[in-house]
This record gives structure tokens, C-alpha cells and sequence, in this order.
């Protein structure tokens, strides 16, 4: 197993500061988005002349929020964990009890990203545009889908990481 905690390091190693990135730009586009809320309220309320766009550009926004800070939250273990639980098994079980929780992880995460992979191609194809600025959609899905796709190899290397622990050594 010290040849598989190798290799999870070193994956660690790669994933890492991409997640830091992409986690980085997730966090930028929730400051905009937080900005561009508040003028467009403030110019709603106080001159009448809301930001013609401002809930499309907000979803965009949001979106990519929620979907770039998935796999650093993985990364650093801030998924939500029943340790009442966990606490009382045995390392091995713990490590049994991963294996079964991730291969479920990754595989609703990657049915989810292959859907959204071909939800690309088919709003490209439909050419699926926003209702009032006209915005093409199928790059905010391609963010999407990538952020999903991050997170998935993130939780490659966590079951990765239960199966050493499941192994008991």
C-alpha cells in the first residue's frame, strides 16, 4: 500500500493548486456577483433602472460559484461527515465504510458530469441563448461541467484514500 499513498500524494500534488485556482475564480465571481447585486438594487430602488440582464448574469455567476468550490471543499475535507458515526468504527471499518460512500460519490458525480458534459451539445447545438441579453449558454455549462469534473477526481483520490485505510495498514 506505501506504493498506493505515493501515488495518492502525488495526485494530491496536481489537484491541489488547481482546485486552489479554480476554487480563486469561484470566489471572484461571488464578489462581482455580490457587487452587481447591490447596484442593481440600489439603482432599482432609488433611480427606477434596474441592469437590464442582472438575474441572468446573476445565475451565470452563481453557477460557477457553487461549481468552483466544490473540489476544494473536497480537498480540504469540508463535505459534511456523520462522525457520531464514524468515530465509534474501528480505522478498518471507517476504511470499509469510505469505499462503499465514494464508489456511490463517484458514481452519482460522474453521472452527473457526463450529463452535463452532453448537456453542452445540446444547448450548442439548440443554440440556446438567454431571454433578454441573449447570452449563449452552453460555455457557462462547459464551467460547470469542468468544476463537476474536479471534483470527481477529487473524490477518486479520496476513495483512493479509503482503501488504504480499509486495508488496515
Amino acid at each position: 500500500m506505501n506504493r498506493l499513498q505515493k501515488a495518492i500524494d502525488s495526485l494530491y500534488k496536481g489537484i491541489k493548486p488547481l482546485s486552489t485556482v479554480v476554487n480563486s475564480i469561484g470566489m471572484a465571481a461571488m464578489a462581482v456577483m455580490m457587487v452587481f447585486v447591490a447596484v442593481d438594487v440600489t439603482l432599482r430602488k432609488l433611480a427606477n433602472m434596474p441592469i437590464l440582464g442582472s438575474i441572468e448574469l446573476t445565475q451565470f455567476m452563481l453557477a460557477i460559484c457553487a461549481s468552483f468550490g466544490l473540489a476544494q471543499c473536497a480537498v480540504n475535507k469540508g463535505h459534511v461527515v456523520i462522525d457520531m458515526v464514524t468515530s465509534r468504527l474501528s480505522r478498518r471499518n471507517r476504511g470499509l465504510l469510505g469505499i462503499v460512500t465514494g464508489i456511490l460519490s463517484i458514481g452519482v458525480g460522474v453521472l452527473m458530469t457526463w450529463q452535463l458534459f452532453n448537456y453542452i451539445f445540446i444547448t450548442m447545438k439548440a443554440n440556446n441563448v438567454t431571454g433578454v441579453l441573449y447570452i449563449p449558454i452552453w460555455p457557462f455549462v462547459a464551467l460547470v461541467t469542468f468544476g463537476f469534473a474536479l471534483f470527481c477526481a477529487v473524490l477518486i483520490i479520496h476513495f483512493l484514500e479509503f482503501i488504504v485505510e480499509g486495508s488496515g495498514k
